[in-house]
Protein backbone atom coordinates (compact mmCIF):
# COMPACT_ATOMS: atom_id res chain seq x y z
CA UNK A 1 0.00 0.00 0.00
CA UNK A 2 1.29 3.42 -0.87
CA UNK A 3 1.39 6.64 1.10
CA UNK A 4 -0.63 9.79 0.54
CA UNK A 5 -0.64 11.37 -2.92
CA UNK A 6 2.13 13.82 -3.74
CA UNK A 7 3.02 15.26 -7.15
CA UNK A 8 6.39 16.72 -8.01
CA UNK A 9 7.53 18.57 -11.11
CA UNK A 10 10.94 19.36 -12.53
CA UNK A 11 11.61 23.12 -12.51
CA UNK A 12 14.77 22.86 -14.61
CA UNK A 13 17.08 22.36 -11.62
CA UNK A 14 15.18 20.43 -8.94
CA UNK A 15 12.08 18.37 -8.26
CA UNK A 16 9.57 20.57 -6.42
CA UNK A 17 6.12 19.84 -4.98
CA UNK A 18 3.14 20.69 -7.16
CA UNK A 19 0.62 21.71 -4.52
CA UNK A 20 0.76 20.40 -0.99
CA UNK A 21 2.52 17.07 -0.45
CA UNK A 22 0.24 14.31 0.83
CA UNK A 23 -2.95 15.96 -0.49
CA UNK A 24 -5.07 12.78 -0.51
CA UNK A 25 -7.28 11.82 2.44
CA UNK A 26 -5.62 8.42 2.89
CA UNK A 27 -3.00 6.13 1.36
CA UNK A 28 -3.38 5.74 -2.38
CA UNK A 29 -2.69 3.11 -5.02
CA UNK A 30 -2.97 2.83 -8.79
CA UNK A 31 -1.83 6.41 -9.42
CA UNK A 32 -1.87 8.04 -12.86
CA UNK A 33 -0.92 11.52 -14.02
CA UNK A 34 -1.70 13.15 -17.36
CA UNK A 35 -1.34 16.71 -18.62
CA UNK A 36 -3.80 18.23 -21.10
CA UNK A 37 -2.73 20.36 -24.08
CA UNK A 38 -3.20 23.52 -21.98
CA UNK A 39 -0.64 22.27 -19.45
CA UNK A 40 -3.19 21.36 -16.76
CA UNK A 41 -2.14 18.28 -14.77
CA UNK A 42 -4.69 15.68 -13.65
CA UNK A 43 -4.14 12.78 -11.27
CA UNK A 44 -6.27 9.71 -10.69
CA UNK A 45 -5.85 7.14 -7.96
CA UNK A 46 -7.66 4.77 -5.64
CA UNK A 47 -8.25 5.28 -1.92
CA UNK A 48 -9.29 1.73 -1.02
CA UNK A 49 -11.84 1.17 -3.82
CA UNK A 50 -12.89 4.82 -4.09
CA UNK A 51 -11.93 6.32 -7.45
CA UNK A 52 -10.47 9.84 -7.16
CA UNK A 53 -9.61 12.35 -9.90
CA UNK A 54 -8.08 15.74 -9.17
CA UNK A 55 -6.97 18.66 -11.31
CA UNK A 56 -4.22 21.03 -10.23
CA UNK A 57 -5.33 24.64 -9.71
CA UNK A 58 -2.30 26.85 -10.30
CA UNK A 59 -4.09 29.90 -8.83
CA UNK A 60 -4.79 28.33 -5.42
CA UNK A 61 -1.88 25.83 -5.54
CA UNK A 62 -4.32 23.04 -4.55
CA UNK A 63 -5.57 19.85 -6.18
CA UNK A 64 -9.33 20.20 -6.81
CA UNK A 65 -11.72 17.24 -6.99
CA UNK A 66 -13.09 16.50 -10.44
CA UNK A 67 -16.64 15.35 -9.60
CA UNK A 68 -15.36 12.38 -7.62
CA UNK A 69 -18.81 11.67 -6.18
CA UNK A 70 -20.08 10.66 -9.65
CA UNK A 71 -17.48 7.89 -10.05
CA UNK A 72 -18.05 4.19 -9.31
CA UNK A 73 -15.92 2.12 -6.96
CA UNK A 74 -13.11 0.35 -8.75
CA UNK A 75 -10.21 -2.00 -8.19
CA UNK A 76 -8.13 -0.43 -10.95
CA UNK A 77 -8.24 2.87 -12.83
CA UNK A 78 -6.32 4.45 -15.67
CA UNK A 79 -6.53 8.02 -16.95
CA UNK A 80 -6.19 9.50 -20.45
CA UNK A 81 -7.04 12.89 -21.93
CA UNK A 82 -8.35 13.23 -25.47
CA UNK A 83 -7.33 15.89 -28.01
CA UNK A 84 -10.23 18.09 -26.83
CA UNK A 85 -8.79 18.08 -23.28
CA UNK A 86 -11.57 15.82 -21.97
CA UNK A 87 -10.36 13.47 -19.21
CA UNK A 88 -11.43 9.82 -19.57
CA UNK A 89 -11.15 6.90 -17.17
CA UNK A 90 -11.11 3.16 -17.76
CA UNK A 91 -12.18 1.33 -14.61
CA UNK A 92 -12.30 -2.18 -13.25
CA UNK A 93 -15.83 -1.55 -12.00
CA UNK A 94 -16.62 -3.16 -8.62
CA UNK A 95 -20.42 -2.87 -8.94
CA UNK A 96 -20.34 -4.44 -12.39
CA UNK A 97 -18.46 -7.64 -11.58
CA UNK A 98 -14.96 -6.19 -12.10
CA UNK A 99 -15.79 -5.67 -15.77
CA UNK A 100 -14.69 -2.71 -17.87
CA UNK A 101 -16.37 0.70 -17.62
CA UNK A 102 -15.15 3.81 -19.47
CA UNK A 103 -16.22 7.30 -18.43
CA UNK A 104 -15.61 10.83 -19.70
CA UNK A 105 -15.84 14.06 -17.72
CA UNK A 106 -18.59 16.44 -18.79
CA UNK A 107 -17.30 19.85 -17.74
CA UNK A 108 -20.62 21.62 -18.44
CA UNK A 109 -22.59 19.26 -16.16
CA UNK A 110 -19.64 18.78 -13.75
CA UNK A 111 -20.01 14.99 -13.71
CA UNK A 112 -18.56 11.80 -15.15
CA UNK A 113 -20.63 10.08 -17.83
CA UNK A 114 -20.46 6.66 -19.44
CA UNK A 115 -18.75 6.34 -22.79
CA UNK A 116 -21.17 4.00 -24.51
CA UNK A 117 -24.54 2.66 -23.46
CA UNK A 118 -23.56 0.53 -20.47
CA UNK A 119 -21.16 0.13 -17.59
CA UNK A 120 -19.34 -3.19 -17.25
CA UNK A 121 -19.41 -3.89 -20.99
CA UNK A 122 -16.49 -6.36 -21.25
CA UNK A 123 -17.22 -10.07 -21.64
CA UNK A 124 -15.25 -10.94 -18.51
CA UNK A 125 -13.33 -9.41 -15.64
CA UNK A 126 -10.50 -7.06 -16.56
CA UNK A 127 -7.07 -6.02 -15.29
CA UNK A 128 -3.88 -4.27 -16.42
CA UNK A 129 -5.90 -1.48 -18.03
CA UNK A 130 -4.40 0.86 -20.62
CA UNK A 131 -6.45 3.68 -22.18
CA UNK A 132 -5.37 5.78 -25.17
CA UNK A 133 -6.81 7.70 -28.12
CA UNK A 134 -6.34 7.03 -31.83
CA UNK A 135 -5.18 9.80 -34.14
CA UNK A 136 -8.85 10.60 -34.84
CA UNK A 137 -9.65 10.85 -31.10
CA UNK A 138 -11.35 7.45 -30.68
CA UNK A 139 -10.89 5.90 -27.22
CA UNK A 140 -9.24 2.49 -27.18
CA UNK A 141 -8.59 0.29 -24.17
CA UNK A 142 -6.31 -2.72 -23.82
CA UNK A 143 -6.74 -5.12 -20.92
CA UNK A 144 -6.16 -8.54 -19.48
CA UNK A 145 -9.41 -10.31 -20.38
CA UNK A 146 -10.85 -12.75 -17.85
CA UNK A 147 -13.08 -14.27 -20.53
CA UNK A 148 -9.92 -15.11 -22.54
CA UNK A 149 -7.81 -16.73 -19.80
CA UNK A 150 -6.17 -13.38 -19.02
CA UNK A 151 -4.90 -12.77 -22.55
CA UNK A 152 -4.91 -9.28 -24.07
CA UNK A 153 -8.04 -7.85 -25.65
CA UNK A 154 -8.32 -4.38 -27.22
CA UNK A 155 -11.64 -2.61 -27.66
CA UNK A 156 -12.54 0.76 -29.15
CA UNK A 157 -15.62 2.96 -29.06
CA UNK A 158 -17.22 3.05 -32.49
CA UNK A 159 -19.80 5.73 -31.74
CA UNK A 160 -22.66 3.64 -30.31
CA UNK A 161 -20.86 0.94 -28.38
CA UNK A 162 -17.58 -0.81 -27.69
CA UNK A 163 -16.26 -3.35 -30.21
CA UNK A 164 -13.21 -5.60 -30.34
CA UNK A 165 -10.21 -4.40 -32.27
CA UNK A 166 -9.20 -7.68 -33.86
CA UNK A 167 -9.65 -10.98 -32.06
CA UNK A 168 -10.24 -10.96 -28.31
CA UNK A 169 -7.47 -12.63 -26.33
CA UNK A 170 -4.95 -12.29 -29.15
CA UNK A 171 -1.77 -12.46 -27.05
CA UNK A 172 0.14 -15.73 -26.77
CA UNK A 173 0.09 -15.60 -22.98
CA UNK A 174 -1.53 -13.85 -20.05
CA UNK A 175 -1.24 -10.08 -19.84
Amino acid sequence: MGGKATVKKWNGMNWVNLGMPGFSNASVSNTNIKVDTMGNPYVSYLESSKTIVKKYNNVTNFWDDVATSSLPQSREVTLAIDSNNVPHLALRDVLNGDKLTVMAYNDLLKKWELVGPTAGFSAGTVGNLSLAFSSNNIPEVAFSDGSQAGKVTVMYFEGIGWVNSGNPGFSSGRA
